[in-house]
């Protein structure tokens, strides 16, 4: 009898799966994980098929039967499919799934279960208890759902969810900072955490404790998708929309959630992505829970709110003011690093990139500072493409923005909040997207009196067809933000129609769908995009394009003969 297996290990699209011989002494089933020779080592492999006969005329014996540990073959089916639709080999995502798998059996107690200090108990208002309950009653009739709330209320529904189901449940987060302050509000149901910090050796505890039914409660990262639970009664999105849920710079370009769905479905278990705002889905019906507080609208152009400093309206000046007079702390987002977003030739158009990696460098007062691979280069005082003296800044950073406060509030203390620093005992604080992935926690007060978005157009990147959707959820996260903290809420614009638009999250998430039915865009098309090496020539046919779902099946099906060095990145 022969074996096809799939190795566990990083492959190039275009290998599938290896023939191996079964000793006749050993019991070998489909999906069990076995011991194989490939390439002078022993690793692990996925049993797919197994048949009487090979055409193969060199196969190999297996180094060892099932290790304790098997694949459903629906959860095979599952992940063969993800790879097909990201162009990579079932190989590379399996191991993905299973790193840290070992022929060891697993230890009773992982360290990663959550040994995190119990918190006090937050203060729940009702309203937030009155959105759990509408939840919880839409999902007696649809078993997939996508809510829009606010932090607090997902760890309320998350508390309730684990107190009431008695079956495994699996909480998608999109970083590692998310699973730690999650465990910890759930204490109560001893969760565990796998995330890419856990060591091998409680990856592979967790992997079969998982697997065997005797962890309940799994809060994890993408990884937590792919791994087949006992039992399944629900998966729990945090931050269903977060870009980190797809890590596009990391290969495969696993989109966690639609892993995480395909889970649930498969498992007929209920399904809940959650976040201030959804990613638009043709599929989840959308719940509101809250849109959060008021917002003021400010178009930063109209002549009434000019100041002496660019981007701080009159408005805005006067309710810092108040704020700083109440002995309340100011939050402003602006997610726009150094003095001015680029520098840029007005002759020419040359705009200087790193010479050492490419990267577009932050403008700092005196130099560039290329934040990719930390090269500093002098700003030049002409342009090194034609020689004309007209290069300058173009567009405003939020150094220059932080300068301006200072002149305007004099007395104040301007701290900035961006990746690597935190100047907690500011009085107002300039905030990048670092505040809100990796600083704010629910239920957590801060202080504020007003918080505001500088300038809400910087999401509308030109060729980005979720620009709209990427500003609608800043916007509410900002407005959710407001209301936890009772304070003023204003939204700096140069479109205050177009933002205006983007205020209520049943409004724009039906306008979103409207719009992408209409040109092809996902969730009803799918959106390609290939990236080449110098002299690669793709076939005629694979183009960067909209195509329709059933384009992509049959794009599928070329994706493994394209070489291994091109990349392939797919949105539906």
């Amino acid at each position: 009898m022969f074996a096809k297996i799939f190795p566990i290990l990083r492959l190039p699209r275009r290998f599938h799966v290896f023939d191996y011989v079964i000793p006749d002494e050993m019991m070998v089933a489909v999906g069990d994980v076995v011991q194989i020779p490939f390439r002078h080592r022993t690793v692990l492999g996925v049993v797919q098929s197994i048949t009487e006969s090979t055409i193969e005329k060199r196969v190999l014996p297996l180094t060892s039967g099932s290790i304790g540990f098997t694949i459903p073959s629906n959860d095979l089916e599952r992940i063969t499919t993800i790879a097909s639709e990201l162009g990579q080999s079932t190989s590379s995502i399996l191991n993905v799934a299973y790193e840290g798998l070992s022929v060891y059996p697993a230890s009773p107690h992982p360290k990663s279960f959550a040994t995190y200090p119990s918190p006090s108990s937050p203060a729940i208002d009702q309203p937030t208890i009155s959105s759990v309950h509408t939840i919880l009653d839409r999902l007696t009739s649809d078993r997939a759902l996508s809510v829009a709330c606010d932090d607090e209320t997902f760890c309320v529904l998350a508390h309730a969810l684990c107190k009431t189901i008695k079956h495994q449940i699996l909480i998608l987060v999109p970083r590692e900072r998310d699973a730690r302050f999650l465990a910890t509000m759930l204490r109560s149901t001893t969760p565990t955490v796998l995330t890419g910090k856990v060591s091998s050796h409680d990856r592979n505890a967790i992997l079969r404790s998982w697997h065997s039914g005797s962890i309940r409660v799994l809060i994890g990262t993408r990884q937590a998708t792919l791994i087949p639970p006992h039992s399944l009664g629900a998966v729990l999105v945090y931050q269903s929309a977060c870009s980190d849920h797809q890590s596009p710079l990391r290969n495969p370009h696993i989109h966690a959630v639609r892993a995480a769905e395909a889970l649930a479905r498969s498992a007929n278990a209920p399904f809940v992505a959650c976040d201030t705002f959804p990613e638009p889905s043709a599929t989840l019906p959308l719940v509101v829970t809250t849109d959060g507080a008021d917002a003021t609208l400010i178009d930063v152009m109209h002549k009434g709110e000019n100041s002496p400093y660019p981007l701080l309206s009159q408005t805005l000046l006067a309710a810092i003011d108040d704020a700083l007079t109440d002995h309340k702390k100011v939050l402003l987002s602006f997610n726009r690093k150094g003095v001015a977003k680029r520098i840029e030739c007005k002759a020419c158009g040359y705009v200087p990139f790193c010479g050492t990696c490419g990267s577009l460098p932050t403008v700092r007062i005196d130099d560039l500072l290329c934040t990719a691979c930390g090269t500093e280069m002098w700003r030049p005082t002409e342009c090194p493409s034609c020689r004309s003296p007209k290069i300058g800044l173009k567009s405003i950073g939020g150094t220059k923005i932080a300068d301006d406060l200072h002149k305007a509030f004099p007395n104040a203390i301007i701290g900035h909040i961006e990746k690597g620093r935190y100047d907690r005992d500011a009085d107002i604080l300039l905030a990048t997207e670092f505040f809100f992935s990796s600083v704010i926690e629910p239920f957590h007060s801060y202080g504020f009196g007003v918080v505001a978005e500088i300038l809400a157009d910087v999401g509308f990147i030109p060729g980005d067809f979720r620009g709209a959707e990427t500003t609608a959820r800043k916007i509410a996260r900002l407005r959710h933000l407001a209301h936890r903290e009772s304070a003023t809420c204003i939204i700096q614009t140069l479109t205050r129609d177009r933002v205006q638009s983007l205020l209520g999250a049943e409004y724009v998430h039906r306008n979103e769908l409207d719009a992408r039915k209409k040109y092809s865009l996902p969730p009803f098309g799918v959106v390609v995009e290939f990236e080449t090496e110098e002299g690669e020539v793709l076939p005629n046919e694979l183009k960067n394009s909209k195509i329709s779902h059933e384009t992509f099946a049959h794009w599928q099906t070329l994706f493994p003969t394209l070489p291994d060095s091109v990349k392939i990145r797919v949105s539906q």
